[in-house]
């Protein structure tokens, strides 16, 4: 499914760390359209620190992550919502995989998709709802399959 015309998306990179960004956009703005949604979004491409900084000040956790997502509330013509993306915890995850940064880079942003749409992942069955849209997702435009994603940020060199 082509992204809706009318989504919006603010895009804005806030950290020096080179990763391509076009595959995770297109698989960005594809998983909304998948999952029926349309609207404004900001994604901030930042690096470890600023994530971290909106881990501690957001869920009082002092820690980088990979992907933080913040829904929009729940009314007519709101916003969708916002999403943070470390590119130095993707760099580093898709070392861990073996595949490149893009790749990893367009996982995190259909997991964050994925959250806007309402999917959660705490507990072990709704990660597994999660890990199957997921590889669905990746399966449909053409990133290779990784049917049990999951996010690595406390595992590979720091």
């Amino acid at each position: 499914m082509d992204p809706d015309p009318r989504t919006k998306v603010s895009w804005a990179r806030a950290c020096r760390t080179r990763v391509p960004t076009a595959l995770a956009r297109s698989a960005f703005l594809r998983t909304l359209a998948e999952r029926g949604l349309s609207g404004m979004v900001s994604v901030l491409w930042t690096d470890d620190e600023g994530i971290r900084e909106l881990n501690a000040r957001f869920r009082g956790l002092d820690e980088p992550t990979d992907v933080l997502t913040f829904p929009g509330p729940d009314f007519p013509g709101a916003p969708l919502g916002d999403v943070a993306i470390s590119l130095e915890t993707a760099r580093r995850q898709a070392a861990v995989r073996g595949i490149p940064p893009e790749v990893e880079t367009a996982y995190l942003a259909i997991h964050a998709a994925l959250h806007l749409a309402g999917l959660r992942d705490e507990t072990d069955e709704e990660r597994k709802e999660m890990q199957a849209e997921m590889a669905r997702l990746a399966a449909l435009f053409g990133l290779p399959v990784d049917p049990e994603w999951t996010s690595l940020h406390g595992e590979g060199p720091q």
